[in-house]
């Protein structure tokens, strides 16, 4: 809208000239393109991370074959716990700041269930990857990797106050 205005002062002022409307045309949507990164909204800020990181998770257990190099039992499962630490830290960090008192009191409680939620999704789309497989043992270390995460945000947010 306002690149559109901008335009037709200029074709005005400058009927002369094309290149120069287009030119102010580039500007103008340059600027329109830049003035809301200036101001990230706060779901924006904080939920973003939180889809980057879920799709990292996704595309990690979208891999075939993928195999830890060390052979001693149930070591994967220390794998699934150190994948969901970040994921635990960035959903309490968003449900904490995303402004709703509810999500701020609550964010522990919301980061596990997330956490527990995207590792029963996870499981259920590896059914379908070859040569992985789903297990309950995994869900339960990815929910503790969301507790520790969300315990983790949660000592270092007391700290700042």
């Amino acid at each position: 809208m306002l690149v559109q205005i901008v335009v037709q002062i200029v074709r005005r002022q400058n009927s002369f000239s094309d290149n120069l409307v287009l030119a102010d045309f580039y500007c103008f949507s340059a600027l329109e393109w830049l003035l809301p990164i200036m101001n990230i909204p706060k779901f924006i800020r904080f939920w973003f991370p939180v889809c980057i990181y879920s799709g990292i998770i996704f595309y990690a257990s979208s891999l075939q074959g993928v195999d830890i190099p060390v052979h001693v039992s149930n070591i994967d499962k220390f794998a699934h716990v150190f994948e969901y630490i970040p994921f635990g830290f960035l959903v309490a960090r968003a449900f904490f700041n995303t402004g709703d008192l509810f999500c701020k009191k609550n964010f522990m409680i919301l980061s596990i269930i997330c956490s527990f939620l995207y590792g029963v999704s996870d499981e259920y789309h590896q059914l379908f990857v070859v040569t992985r497989d789903a297990s309950i043992l995994d869900i339960l270390a990815d929910t503790l990797g969301g507790i520790i995460g969300g315990t983790v945000f949660s000592i270092i947010n007391s700290r700042t106050k």
